[in-house]
């Protein structure tokens, strides 16, 4: 009932403002001889005040007048009620209005008087408000005010980068003085296995706070972080609902080999990328990203690629607190991809025959003649030249997602508690194409969470936490018995296929009802798989059952007793992970060919006759288990303006999972290791951090095992310098950094975990004795390395942080360079003919990665209105230093100096003319070639374009800059933020089965391809019916099919609205807040004119990709 009321209070302030303003903030009477009682029961009416007062002392039956204009506040209202009167009233903060008899004459204040901060500087911009009231004035450019109170009046004093100040008026003239509000320097942030001041933090820290996650609206945590971070690359791959998290890296990529992405924990718990996408927001304080050695380095051989720290939330001392979030949203695909109609297809089908009749002196007849052109053109026989929208045909125009979430938190000084649940339903693209009602089919993802994390404060000096979470996520999609062989994501591969699914393939359903096949006069869809909508409708669902648990349980014991400020803690901690799968599926239906002339029905295979009976198949899954065990002492110390900290730490983690190499299913990976960090400043000036960890897994044997990473950071707070403080009075911070130090990865890259391990493998026969038994061989299989070791990085990184005007503008800029070295490296530089079938890789690779970042910060508070602007900018690229690469031929086709992830390929020159075609000395591959095909740049000069010409040019699949600028605004209780985001400098290409034509459907680029017409300004090649079967294909790399991915999105918006105190205690509730944001509400990229796709798809993909969503979002949250 409560969140009726409130949807009914949202209603009518979006449709009538002025009459909500009205009853929330302003009053207008017009009253005329009327008994006091009367007027404050109208009072009380209008405003949700209550009065309280002595019949005696003020009598309610008294004539009295009450003339206020529209817009009068409360206290003016009251103002005027009794002025001239010996009546004083007070408003207090329960919503109760006391009046009471003045018995003498009462004061008056015409107050005047002069702001200024602690350094003694005017300050202006100061919000002047009645305790209780509304504000009165604002201070002026010189600090000064001027206010008229009544007797006993309190005022507040606020500003951005000052504490508030209270003060009860007692004379006509003050000099305010603002405390500077050093929060933002005094701030802790979360770092490995502890905590640090924003002041004294000498590393290259990024973190976020719920708050400003939860704006993004998703239903994958990862993608609620993009453009809000420095150093955090991430791509969205898919928008499938349950896949839809994207993949992220920190400070680019700096390896070849192995995983690239960061370690992810969650309070002190590893986490995969699957398993950080199930994270539910509402139980998160904060995302923290740890980029430098200073901080990565304590986790030894996890830490090379950088470590993502995800804090949960903790209940605080207090009465229980209610929050329940609800949000209702619409999923809607970023870009819809237009395919050419039947007629359009036809007629270019007839020009690529044409054009290979022309350049290979064949005269193969048309496919299509100009009656058929005419029956696809005005639809005259839709069984034999249909037409088919196929994409509005499968997929919908929407999809919707809801979550809701509740949480209870508070506690007592023995018990704290914070317990929180959340649903989420995201629903997928795919029409109701089921014909089993009872059978669903659909794209689908269902989710639960839960956290419980208790705090017991078992002692002045014990603190135990334990904690339980976890999550269940069933994820359904179709069953598709795919030509593609794509799985989960067939229909859309085949969407895009020319060979799969044209629009004149067959026709949906017959007169009859009937599924449609291909007339036996055309070439069959490729393998001949059945009517596409039949195989959906009857092909039933595949569901994956996904159940989490974590547990962690951990005991701290303060040791002052033995030295001031030490503390012991230990900690155990346990995750397990299952899955399961579950198909109901069916491939067989039968499907006609309807002859519309002849009115006759031709099967697509006569042996089927009738649908196939369900199969239900089960597969229970490989559950994974973790458990992690870790004690430490740390220090806190202060000495005068002497601060020590120190940390050392014992953690042991233990996986065990199922493996692609049956042998090695469920062996432990054990990793095991010690850590340390000292810290020290002076007078928070000073600053000199030393860390490291002496670590070492089971994936290595003898002295490679174990490994020392040692790190130093260093700072510099000038800002607290008499010099500089003296005379950059406004500058709250200017800090410089610089960190080195030594980190790695225990990744082979190789699926095979345990490469020092010599393997041996069945092989051949061979037999024996004089009957000739045959008995099986057994051979040398991998040829093991126990040398083998984990990867290295150094990384130097140097830093500035700089605060001024009481933190209004704030920024950080960071340079880093990474060396990683030791990367596994196949052999490449050994021929075959040294007889060694199997040589194992070698920590020979070596990557260079280097960048920067600037984060800038603005924010302003005047009056009612504040705003907030943040842009972040991030630079990382890398270079191969070596990869036991041959010596090219050419220096284009070295790897080596190149970035990770380029590929070889040709360099587009425009398009062959005749002239360039009769002329011997214009270079040209081999095979066939024409006017209009596409030139490539010979690079060689040898006259012919062949491999020798393929170069490593272009950029990497992975953005080189990514830029986030977020911009929000507040006015009273409204609130507005937008985020856009953009990623430069990286390239995009998709395979030859979506891309090239007649393996792919032809889009409407494909409408600007060469004709001797148009040969002047062609965007595409010149057509043949085999254009694959060319060096044209965009199988083979060019620059002419590489393109730039660049884009920019308004990755997302919000707009909110904090519905007043006055409304909500009519309905018995502390808070609550209506928004509505969205998420990739518009995007702009050439990937989308060219390839009809997301830019942030795979480079190189070969299958469909489930389509990437915009979500447009509203909801409430309500705190009881």
């Amino acid at each position: 009932m409560r969140v009726v009321l409130l949807v009914g209070m949202f209603v009518s302030f979006i449709f009538f403002p002025d009459l909500a303003r009205a009853q929330v903030v302003t009053l207008s009477f017009n009253l005329q001889n009327v008994p006091l009682a009367d007027v404050l029961d109208r009072i009380e009416a209008a405003s949700g005040y209550r009065f309280f007062y002595n019949a005696d002392q003020v009598r309610p039956d008294a004539r009295v007048s009450l003339v206020t204009e529209k817009g009068t506040s409360l206290p003016g209202v009251l103002t005027a009620l009794f002025s001239g009167t010996k009546v004083s009233w007070q408003i207090r903060d329960d919503h109760v209005i006391v009046l009471s008899l003045i018995t003498g004459p009462p004061p008056s204040y015409h107050v005047t008087g002069k702001i200024t901060g602690s350094d003694g500087l005017p300050v202006g911009g100061v919000t002047v408000r009645l305790k209780g009231g509304h504000d009165i004035t604002m201070s002026h450019p010189d600090g000064k005010f001027t206010v008229d109170v009544l007797p006993g009046a309190t005022l507040l004093f606020t500003c951005v980068g000052f504490l508030q100040v209270e003060w009860r008026v007692d004379a006509a003239q003050k000099n305010i003085v603002l405390p500077a509000d050093s929060r933002f320097l005094s701030e802790v942030v979360v770092i490995g296995f502890g905590t640090q001041k924003t002041i004294t933090k000498t590393g290259a820290i990024s973190s976020i706070k719920q708050e400003d996650i939860i704006s993004t609206p998703s239903a994958s945590m990862q993608n609620m972080l993009t453009g809000k971070l420095t150093g955090f690359f991430s791509q969205q791959r898919s928008g499938m609902p349950g896949k839809d998290g994207a993949e992220f890296v920190v400070r680019g990529v700096s390896t070849f080999t192995g995983v690239t992405t960061p370690l992810v924990l969650v309070d002190d718990v590893a986490f995969s990328y699957e398993l950080f996408s199930t994270i539910d927001p509402n139980e998160v304080e904060a995302v923290t990203v740890l980029k430098d050695a200073s901080t990565t380095a304590i986790y030894g051989i996890k830490g090379a690629n950088g470590v993502v720290l995800v804090t949960t939330k903790r209940g605080k001392g207090g009465p229980p607190k209610i929050n329940f979030r609800t949000e209702y949203g619409i999923q809607v695909p970023t870009h819809t991809p237009r395919f050419l109609n039947a007629f359009q297809t036809a007629k270019l089908r007839n020009e690529s025959i044409a054009n290979d009749n022309l350049l290979s002196g064949t005269a193969t007849p048309p496919e299509f003649s100009a009656a058929d052109l005419e029956l696809f053109r005005n639809g005259g026989d839709p069984y034999g030249h249909p037409d088919v929208d196929w994409y509005h045909t499968l997929f919908r125009k929407s999809a919707p997602m809801t979550s809701t979430r509740l949480d209870i938190s508070g506690g007592t000084e023995r018990l704290r508690y914070f317990i929180s649940g959340g649903y989420l339903n995201q629903q997928g693209m795919l029409n109701e194409l089921s014909v089993s009602p009872e059978i669903n089919n659909e794209y689908y993802y269902n989710r639960y969470n839960f956290r419980a994390n208790l705090d017991i404060s078992a002692s002045g000096s014990l603190l135990i936490k334990a904690d339980a979470s976890g999550s269940s996520g069933l994820r359904n999609n179709p069953y598709f018995d795919g030509a593609s062989g794509a799985g989960e994501v067939a229909a859309f591969n085949e969407l895009f296929r020319y060979d799969f699914l044209n629009p004149y393939t067959y026709a949906i359903r017959n007169p009859d009802g009937t599924f449609g096949w291909s007339p036996p006069f055309r070439p069959a869809p490729f393998s001949a798989k059945p009517n596409i909508v039949g195989r959906i409708g009857y092909g039933g669902y595949t569901r994956v059952q996904e159940n989490t648990i974590n547990l962690n349980l951990s005991a701290t014991q303060k040791l002052d007793a033995l030295l001031p400020g030490l503390l012991a803690t230990v900690k155990i901690s346990a995750l397990n992970v299952s899955s399961a799968q579950r198909q109901l599926v069916r491939r067989n239906f039968p499907s006609w060919y309807y002859d519309q002339a002849n009115d006759l029905y031709t099967p697509r295979d006569a042996a089927v006759s009738r649908v196939d009976p369900w199969q239900l198949i089960y597969n229970a899954g490989s559950p994974s288990r973790q458990f992690n065990f870790q004690v430490n002492t740390a220090f806190s110390r202060q000495y005068g303006k002497h601060n020590f900290g120190a940390l050392a730490l014992f953690n042991q983690t233990t996986v065990s999972r199922a493996d692609a190499n049956a042998s090695n299913n469920y062996i432990p990976a054990n990793f095991r290791g010690v850590t340390f960090r000292g810290t020290y400043d002076y007078d928070e000036r000073y600053l000199l951090e030393f860390s490291g960890a002496y670590n070492g897994s089971s994936r290595f044997v003898g002295s490679r095992r174990l490994g020392f990473f040692p790190a130093m950071a260093i700072g510099w707070n000038i800002a607290r310098e008499s010099f500089f403080h003296d005379n950059f009075t406004f500058v709250d911070l200017f800090k410089i950094r610089g960190s080195l130090g030594l980190t790695g990865s225990d990744d082979p890259g190789t699926g095979n975990y345990y490469i020092y391990d010599q393997t041996y493998v069945r092989n051949g026969t061979y037999s024996f004795g004089e009957s000739g038994k045959t008995y099986s061989g057994i051979a040398e299989g991998s040829i093991g390395n126990e040398e083998v070791t984990w990867q290295k990085e150094r990384k130097a990184d140097m830093g500035l942080d700089v605060s001024l005007f009481h933190g209004s503008l704030s920024a950080t800029f960071e340079w880093f360079s990474n060396m990683r070295f030791n990367i596994l490296t196949p052999r490449n530089t050994i021929a075959p003919y040294f007889g060694l079938s199997s040589i194992p890789p070698v920590n020979i690779g070596k990557v260079a990665n280097r960048g920067m970042e600037l984060e800038i910060n603005l924010s302003k508070r005047t009056g009612k209105f504040g705003f907030e602007v943040q842009g972040i900018y991030s630079h990382a690229r890398n270079q191969i230093l070596e990869i036991d690469e041959p010596q090219a031929k050419y220096p284009w086709q070295q790897l080596t100096g190149n970035s990770v992830g380029m590929v070889q390929q040709w360099i587009f020159d425009g398009f062959y003319t005749q002239k360039e075609i009769d002329d011997p000395n214009v270079a040209k591959p081999a095979g066939l070639v024409g006017t209009g095909f596409l030139k490539y740049r010979d690079l060689n000069t040898d006259g012919k374009i062949d491999l020798d010409d393929r170069a490593y040019i272009g950029n990497s699949d992975l953005p080189a800059d990514r830029l986030g600028l977020n911009l929000g605004f507040t006015y009273r209780k409204l609130s507005f933020r937008i985020l856009l985001q953009a990623d430069l400098n990286f390239d995009f290409q998709l395979s030859q089965d979506i891309s090239s034509p007649w393996k792919a459907n032809l889009q409407e680029f494909h409408l600007q391809r060469w004709t001797p017409e148009t040969a002047g300004n062609a965007r595409f090649p010149r057509l043949v019916s085999d254009f694959v079967g060319t060096y044209m294909t965009s199988a083979d790399p060019s620059t002419f099919w590489v393109i730039p991915g660049d884009y920019l999105r308004v990755r997302s918006v919000e707009a909110g609205w904090q519905i007043p105190p006055a409304l909500l205690r009519k309905v018995r509730l502390k808070q609550a807040r209506l928004f509505a944001n969205g998420y990739n509400l518009f995007s702009w990229s050439r990937s989308f004119s060219r390839y009809q796709v997301d830019p942030e798809v795979a480079r190189g993909s070969v299958t469909g990709t489930y389509p990437q969503q915009r979500l447009f979002n509203t909801g409430i949250a309500i705190q009881l």
